[in-house]
């Protein structure tokens, strides 16, 4: 099943730059779906005449949904056959929200999820989620319902709680809204809050990615094996620190997306693998900055999880193994000259050997020592920078990919664009250390 993968996933995807100023333009999905990505999140407002998406309560600009959506089509599946899910947080009325789903169902046609697949319907009860085979060529929408935001200047309403919410064509297990704001009967205000109105066209898209409210993860909770919650990086960072092992045992059969913190307004990104190695499948990054990027996996934008995560064994998830990382940085092929700001090349003032972009070549050897948990070493990711190459970027690569031995690293620039003859050469090992 799906819950079994890591799956590349973006955040904000429409910005290409600041959080605060920056552009909302269909680029940001071009770039994202052509390196793979599978996971990419669309907010959604109130427009004029048509949703539009872009960052609430900012100075970014605007860009149709229709026009995303034409763009998801057209892209969606030329690096990667397998699904995308569209990470969605609606912020609108109820009837642009019959408007999204008209537009999506009209852009996507079938390639949409509208109804469980009939392989694994059992009744009209889903018991387990599909694998990215089964849904090759398919694209998912999980939303997250908001109160639309004031249309006129006004003073803001209090935060609406969002509530778990259900496909209209499936039956499961989801607890109605009552039971749950039970459990807080003296929080008086919470429960005389009136709830956010939701399409029910809308809510019929959502099959096997229900997007719901975090209500903690305890034997006291219970989800559908279709509901999907989001975690900030904070609260993602509390739930590790004390209880990592349910986060992981949650994960083996249900989907949580991490998204950055709102602090992180130029577009700076986390540590993935910290996430990863507790099970989470979609660790969305800011693809607008260059740095440790997403999982590939041959270009499917899937990577099946370590045997520990998919097992919840405790007996691998304690183990630990001490490894060396050796790394011989051997030389260079085609280096591209740096550039000013103004997109000129700029001429090196050195003498002839140090200005040899051809064919630099080194020889330098690094050693670092790591510490492996259980079966993990598929998540062990190599990220290269080295004195010069702070102007060019090595993609971060998993041990999945295979990467021991004599390898031409590809270089690319700071839009994730791959040079097309510059390569590092490099010869790499990993030994088990005997303690």
């Amino acid at each position: 099943p799906a819950s079994e993968y890591f799956i590349s996933s973006s955040h904000n995807t429409y910005l290409v730059g600041h959080q605060l100023i920056g552009d909302s333009t269909i680029e940001g999905y071009i770039r994202a779906l052509l390196h793979s990505c599978r996971s990419v999140e669309l907010d959604i407002f109130d427009g004029d005449h048509e949703p539009m998406i872009f960052h609430g309560k900012t100075l970014t600009t605007k860009v149709s949904l229709r026009e995303v959506c034409q763009v998801i089509k057209k892209y969606g599946f030329v690096a990667s056959p397998y699904p995308i899910i569209l990470s969605a947080e609606v912020h609108c009325s109820v009837a642009q929200q019959d408007m999204i789903a008209a537009i999506m169902i009209e852009v996507f046609e079938d390639t949409l999820i509208q109804e469980p697949l009939e392989e694994l319907a059992e009744g009209r009860r889903i018991e387990v989620l599909p694998s990215p085979e089964q849904l090759k060529g398919k694209i998912l929408l999980k939303r997250l319902h908001r109160p639309p935001l004031p249309r006129s200047p006004a003073p803001s309403s209090p935060h609406l709680p969002a509530i778990p919410i259900s496909p209209v064509p499936i039956e499961t297990t989801l607890k109605p809204p009552n039971t749950i704001s039970a459990r807080r009967p003296s929080d008086t205000s919470e429960l005389s809050r009136p709830k956010p109105k939701m399409s029910p066209a809308l809510v019929a898209l959502l099959v096997y990615t229900v997007g719901v409210k975090c209500r903690g993860i305890n034997k006291k909770e219970e989800y559908a094996p279709v509901h999907m919650f989001s975690l900030s990086e904070n609260a993602a960072n509390k739930m590790l620190k004390f209880g990592m092992m349910d986060l992981v045992k949650h994960t083996r059969t249900h989907m949580v997306r991490i998204y950055p913190k709102g602090t992180r307004v130029s577009s700076t990104n986390y540590e993935p693998h910290r996430f990863w190695c507790a099970g989470a499948q979609l660790v969305a990054m800011n693809w607008q900055t260059f740095g440790m990027l997403p999982l590939r996996n041959g270009r499917s934008g899937f990577v099946l999880k370590p045997l520990a995560l998919r097992i919840g064994s405790k007996d691998l998830l304690s183990k630990r193994t001490q490894h060396r990382f050796d790394v011989t940085i051997i030389s260079a092929q085609q280096l591209p000259r740096p550039k000013n700001a103004s997109g000129h090349e700029i001429m090196d003032k050195t003498n002839a050997v140090k200005n040899n972009g051809f064919n630099p070549v080194w020889e330098e050897k690094l050693r670092i020592p790591f510490e492996c948990v259980g079966d993990m070493m598929d998540l062990v990711f190599v990220s290269l920078e080295h004195g010069m190459f702070s102007r060019y970027h090595l993609y971060c690569r998993e041990n999945s990919c295979g990467w021991a031995g004599y390898r031409h690293l590809p270089l690319h620039d700071s839009q994730l664009s791959q040079y097309l003859f510059s390569t590092l050469f490099v010869k790499i090992n990993v030994t088990l250390v005997e303690v």
